[in-house]
């Protein structure tokens, strides 16, 4: 997938001091310049970025029993992902993973709105993801769960918003109006703000997705060490250029991809060599 996304305009942009973010680093993604250092931990006395089950992560990767995976997408209308935000899912899992029936994205159910300033509570979005993980399919499928909501997250706070979260190992939330609020302060209208979400959104979602497949070290074995020390952070890469680094759970992570167009990178970070290393040792 192209992404339309002109570096030039956010380079003026930056210089201008125009956008919605704490920090948004050199250029260089190397730097390591955030003013914040959010944990990515929506609920640190839960069981967030999933429980780390071992059998479920293997299924999820290997390609038997279950030869195809469907990721079950319900939504609040107009929250849902876009088209080439699906498709870089599918492309990108169906690489990583041995899938021989593919990876398929399938919008279920459109959930009902609670508006711009609903706060979502850990009970509340446990609940409904339960109630709503109910698409059938055929035996050879394993499913994993993406919900696309409108509202925030309760435990945002202190200038730390969080984006999305992985829970009970097939569960993913993505907190859409919080990642197109601060897309629109991203290109402050130079760019129209769709295109910078879509980014946003698709490198969120495969970040969410990558902890429930056991990264990094949430139940998967690493075959070299590359977990961030710092446990603050949780269950992520200690590689900024990767997509499990860290900030990809909150609006931090949006700087990080403000740094990363602004260096002429305009796709998704990648999942690096440790991380595919350590999917790859699974598909043994």
């Amino acid at each position: 997938m192209t992404w339309k996304i002109w570096c030039v305009l956010l380079v003026m942009m930056l210089a201008a001091g125009i956008g919605g973010f704490a920090a948004c680093g050199s250029g260089d993604d190397d730097d390591d310049s955030e003013s914040e250092s959010p944990s990515g931990d929506d609920d640190a006395d839960d069981d967030d970025d999933s429980d780390g089950d071992i059998e479920q992560i293997y299924a999820y990767i290997q390609g038997s029993p279950y030869s195809r995976l469907v990721i079950e997408l319900d939504y609040v209308g107009g929250k849902e992902p876009s088209e080439d935000v699906i498709a870089t899912i599918e492309s990108t899992y169906a690489d990583l993973l041995d899938k021989p029936g593919g990876v398929e994205v399938v919008l279920d159910e459109e959930l009902d709105a609670r508006g711009d300033d609903y706060a979502w509570s850990q009970e509340e979005r446990n609940d409904l993801a339960d109630a709503t993980f109910d698409l059938a399919v055929p035996d050879d499928t394993i499913k994993m769960h993406a919900v696309f909501v409108d509202g925030h997250s309760a435990r945002d706070g202190g200038g730390i918003r969080i984006l999305g979260v992985a829970f009970h190992d097939v569960h993913f939330f993505i907190y859409q109006d919080t990642i197109d609020s601060g897309c629109d302060g991203m290109v402050s209208g130079l760019l129209g703000g769709g295109e910078a979400c879509e980014l946003a959104t698709a490198t969120i979602s495969m970040h969410e997705m990558g902890h429930l497949i056991g990264l990094v070290d949430n139940g998967l074995p690493m075959v070299e060490d590359h977990k961030d020390p710092d446990t603050e952070h949780g269950d992520h890469s200690a590689n900024k250029n990767s997509i499990m680094y860290w900030a990809y759970d909150t609006n931090a992570g949006l700087d990080q991809l403000v740094t990363r167009i602004t260096g002429g990178k305009t796709d998704p970070p990648p999942f690096d060599e440790n991380d595919r290393q350590d999917i790859d040792a699974a598909k043994e």
